[in-house]
């Protein structure tokens, strides 16, 4: 770091940012909106006060991503990759509609905290229901062709949901949310689950491919 950093050069740190590691073997990115957690020399970040990092974080986290651009990166060692930043500069990112960016906005927090809480079953399932919406941004006319669109249907649903509430009250709309969308007569649910059986070719490709 410069000897001498500038206050608006720190305050980069302090803002929304995804951080991701230089050498891994999950392709693991997190989205630090309120932590201001500070990476060491063997990771990275990424600002932005124009892009939607949220989908950034989801679609990095994709099986879109790993099964596209795993390629563009090298291997270090076994089974590792080196994310620099000059591999990410190869790699096309199709923007979000300003209503697919505020989903995303609101969808990757959740499921970060589902996880600090340990509620597993409802985080695997908002990571699945996560990764089918980049699908769906990248796929739509495919996907709607075949019943499987989730973007406009989660939108009503997530429209109350605030990050900055109490953890009680985001833990009791997580368990709210989670047993709506996963009820056995849920369309959303019913979708996810037949993703591969409906897109063999592609998205089942995608997803196998794809899988971390």
């Amino acid at each position: 770091m410069d000897n001498n950093p500038t206050d608006d050069y720190l305050n980069l740190f302090r803002e929304p940012k995804i951080i991701y590691p230089e050498i891994t073997k999950w392709l693991g990115f997190y989205f630090d909106q309120n932590d201001h957690y500070f990476p060491n020399n063997k990771a990275f970040i990424i600002n932005s006060r124009g892009d939607s990092l949220g989908y950034l974080t989801a679609f990095f986290n994709s099986t879109v991503f790993r099964c596209s651009f795993i390629d563009e990166f090298p291997t270090q060692g076994e089974d590792r990759r080196e994310l620099r930043k000059i591999f990410f500069d190869k790699i096309p990112v199709k923007k979000p509609t300003s209503a697919q960016a505020a989903l995303f906005e609101k969808l990757v927090p959740m499921v970060q905290y589902t996880k600090r809480i340990g509620e597993d079953a409802a985080a695997v399932f908002l990571e699945d229901l996560i990764d089918a919406c980049v699908m769906e941004c990248y796929f739509r006319e495919h996907m709607s062709e075949r019943n499987l669109v989730f973007l406009d249907d989660l939108a009503p649903r997530l429209a109350t949901y605030d990050r900055d509430a109490t953890g009680s009250q985001q833990r009791d709309f997580i368990r709210q949310l989670y047993n709506a969308l996963n009820a056995p007569t849920s369309e959303i649910r019913n979708r996810l689950l037949r993703i591969s059986a409906d897109s063999p070719n592609l998205l089942a490709v995608i997803k196998a491919e794809g899988k971390a």
